[in-house]
């Protein structure tokens, strides 16, 4: 119990269990020079007793944790070949002692000595090779043997072991200060964003669901991606679950034609209807995961590296009421997707639903994006321009300007924004008549809030990039009013309970390639 309370107490600097348990052992040195605690705890009548006691509460304790922690329903979901290899490591070691039993049972004890002398006599020629690999375990008690033989003062065996304390102690402390494998854990080496694919490339997206009212928003939104026999879209369903009681983190991949159960069903069942009404033009691959909280963004990042998806859709954690006002807030579903922005290896998009997405019922499906520079917002102009290939769709691009921008092209990213904006200001040359383009000058963040605010109802999804750390003349001034700073200015402006509007807000971040 003592290392373990100074392990809980030194883990989050990096400390290891080794030092852990040589600080406890020097604690308990200490308190047995402490008469008080000596009479009770290392008396020679009760001191073998307690100790016995506290080790079999000990045990009992690590029995009943592993038995929590223990999830017996997984057992049943094993494969057939992982059964058998079970059956078989467990057996096979049976079958062998039992025939070696039996072959070497003698009913005299004289006899069975004589048996195993001559059986294990097969050994001496090879004792010769084998003795070097003796010395590996020698070294292990050679310190121990120097100082009980007194080849080794107590002086010197307190400064080996205060050098072996501190090797254990500053050395794990240094490397996870200098050297942190999580933040590279991650990385992807190929630009995997919407801007860097090919046309005729399939979208592969990983949508998170946490709660139900997630699954219909995401459906929507994914359902307006306008896929197509020769784009498809390839989603991969996770549904994010906390464990209580005595679940453990696992993760479950649902086949097609499985039967789910749990707090799964609908959310599958969702998206598996999704599927079946865009059967040739969506794939849906739905999964179930159960970890903790700070753990979530492992799963998500590690599928979405592993399934090499060029988007994460993620819900925004507040909920609206259908009068505007705020209904539930969530800080796990706000930390996961802090940390998955941070961490993601591929781009990232995170939904604020404040009215109703469904397409379906509408003729026309209205889209507004907000243009101010920079890869973010040339990746949300992307996914938009792909969205406006559904006839359904309008488009309409708002580019941000100021007074200065006189159409000179400065630096690299500026060229960049000019050429993703080519096609959408000659859309009405090309024919393409559900795109529209609209420049608007603002010059401060007041006039551009204001601007924003007057356009916030006319549309049904507004997209915007979250730009973080860009600073401009239409947004300066204004993150320090910023509330959800994973929103970036705009977004958060937008998402801000300041305005009534009923449009949903689609928020997106641009890999970055480390």
């Amino acid at each position: 119990m003592l290392t373990h309370l100074v392990h809980a107490i030194f883990k989050p600097i990096g400390v290891t269990n080794f030092a852990s348990q040589m600080f406890g052992g020097m604690i308990l040195g200490m308190l047995w020079k402490v008469k008080g605690i000596r009479t009770i705890f290392f008396t020679a009548d009760f001191g073998v007793e307690t100790l016995e006691t506290a080790a079999l509460f000990g045990l009992c304790m690590f029995l009943f944790l592993m038995r929590v922690k223990m999830d017996l329903n997984v057992a049943f979901r094993t494969s057939r070949r992982a059964i058998l290899v079970g059956i078989i490591s467990i057996l096979s070691p049976m079958l062998v002692a039992l025939a070696v039993y039996q072959t070497y049972k003698e009913p005299h004890h004289t006899k069975t000595s004589l048996m195993e002398l001559s059986y294990f006599s097969n050994f001496e020629d090879i004792k010769v090779n084998l003795s070097p690999y003796a010395m590996s375990m020698c070294v292990n008690g050679s310190t121990n043997f120097r100082f009980l033989l007194q080849y080794m003062s107590k002086q010197a065996f307190c400064i080996f072991t205060l050098g072996i304390l501190v090797n254990a102690t500053i050395i794990p402390i240094l490397v996870k200060f200098l050297y942190n494998p999580n933040s590279r854990k991650y990385t992807a080496y190929q630009k995997r964003n919407i801007v860097h694919l090919k046309p005729d490339a399939e979208l592969r997206i990983l949508a998170c669901i946490h709660r139900p009212e997630h699954v219909s928003a995401l459906i929507d939104v994914l359902d307006i991606t306008c896929p197509t026999k020769e784009c498809p879209n390839v989603v991969y369903a996770l549904h994010l679950v906390e464990p209580a009681g005595c679940d453990s983190p696992v993760s479950i991949a649902h086949k097609k034609n499985e039967n789910v159960v749990g707090l799964s069903f609908q959310h599958i069942l969702a998206f598996r209807q999704y599927e079946e009404n865009n059967r040739g033009f969506v794939t849906v691959n739905a999964f179930t995961a159960t970890s903790p909280p700070k753990l979530m963004h492992e799963d998500v990042c590690t599928m979405a590296l592993n399934k090499q998806t060029s988007f994460i859709l993620l819900p925004f954690h507040r909920k609206w009421s259908i009068d505007g006002s705020i209904e539930v807030e969530n800080n796990v579903i706000r930390n996961l997707n802090c940390r998955v922005l941070d961490r993601a290896p591929c781009s990232v998009g995170i939904l604020i639903t404040r009215g109703v997405l469904d397409q379906r019922r509408k003729s026309f499906y209205s889209i507004g994006m907000l243009f101010l520079g920079g890869k973010d917002d040339r990746e949300a102009l992307t996914l938009a321009k792909r969205m406006a290939r559904d006839p359904r769709v309008k488009l309409t691009v708002i580019h941000l300007i100021t007074d200065e921008d006189g159409g000179n092209v400065m630096d690299w990213d500026m060229m960049l924004d000019a050429e993703i904006l080519r096609d959408t200001k000659h859309s009405g040359v090309s024919n393409v008549c559900n795109r529209t383009y609209v420049e608007e000058v603002s010059n401060s963040g007041p006039q551009a809030t204001r601007f924003i605010r007057s356009i916030a109802n006319e549309y049904n999804l507004i997209i915007v990039g979250r730009r973080d750390g860009v600073d401009s003349a239409q947004t300066r001034g204004l993150s320090e009013w910023s509330e959800f700073p994973e929103l970036g200015v705009i977004g958060d402006l937008l998402a801000s309970t300041d305005l009534d509007s009923s449009a949903s807000i689609l928020v997106v971040q641009q890999h970055y390639v480390h």
